[in-house]
């Protein structure tokens, strides 16, 4: 090989070098530019605090609200259309089209209280048929919930919590609410005054960013009661309520 061959071989081996540099760089310009509009979408966990004081309920624990600091609106908006847990974007750029799942064991819920019931000889029933809550009672009033029509709930958009400042209120099902403050109220009326575990609740986020790619999470939401009064008339509970990412 003379010299000028090897010039030429180093040549080429050179502008192969720079060539597939300039490739990485490229691509690793391209996943920063997408990750520069990805959201990333958070449920955060807060605090409950449930008394009686819905009219159709009677006695049930079944107004909830959050301990948790909130403006005047969020208040409002809590007491107003059922009670909300945090859902934040900590990512650089907006979600849209945010669709949300929910799940929980319904039947086994109100099998369980009406078990309670029956071993506590009160008389009241909960019954589950064709998708629908319903409550005949003269202790936990008289009340229905559609629960067909709260398994799916949708948000247009929620922007960058740097940009949107407050969270978004992710409203829980009624379904979920009423038969959960049922579940507390017989078992804390009962003898044994027992304070029970309370279902497991999952939801199913999924969403796009501006991009239109498709995300999916699962969270599972869980409530811990730390206090409780059991007078039957005015009962109420304090709960810490957490939101556990399903990987």
């Amino acid at each position: 090989m003379t010299l000028s061959d090897a010039i030429a071989l180093l040549s080429s081996l050179g502008a192969c070098v720079a060539a597939i540099a300039a490739f990485l760089t490229i691509r690793e310009m391209a996943t920063q530019r997408r990750l520069s509009y990805r959201p990333e979408i958070i449920l955060s966990g807060t605090t409950l605090e449930a008394t009686t004081g819905a009219p159709y309920a009677r006695n049930l624990p079944i107004r909830w609200l959050s301990d948790a600091k909130q403006t005047d609106d969020q208040r409002t908006q809590t007491e107003r259309m059922r009670f909300g847990i945090p859902l934040v974007n900590i990512g650089p750029a907006a979600a849209k089209r945010i669709e949300i799942r929910w799940s929980f064991p319904i039947e086994e819920t109100t099998t369980k209280i009406n078990r309670i019931c029956e071993l506590a000889d009160i008389p009241d029933r909960i019954e589950y048929r064709n998708g629908n809550v319903f409550c005949h009672s003269e202790l936990a009033g008289i009340w229905g919930s559609i629960w067909r029509n709260q398994e799916h709930q949708a948000i247009d958009f929620v922007l960058p919590a740097a940009i949107q400042g407050e969270p978004t209120l992710l409203h829980l099902p009624d379904a979920y609410i009423s038969l959960t403050s049922a579940l507390v109220y017989f078992s804390m009326s009962s003898k044994a005054q027992e304070v029970p575990d309370l279902p497991l609740l999952q939801c199913q986020l999924s969403f796009s960013d501006i991009a239109d790619e498709p995300r999916s999470l699962r969270y599972t939401i869980s409530i811990e009661i730390v206090a409780c009064s059991p007078q039957a008339e005015s009962m109420s509970f304090h709960a810490i309520i957490d939101c556990m990412r399903q990987l």
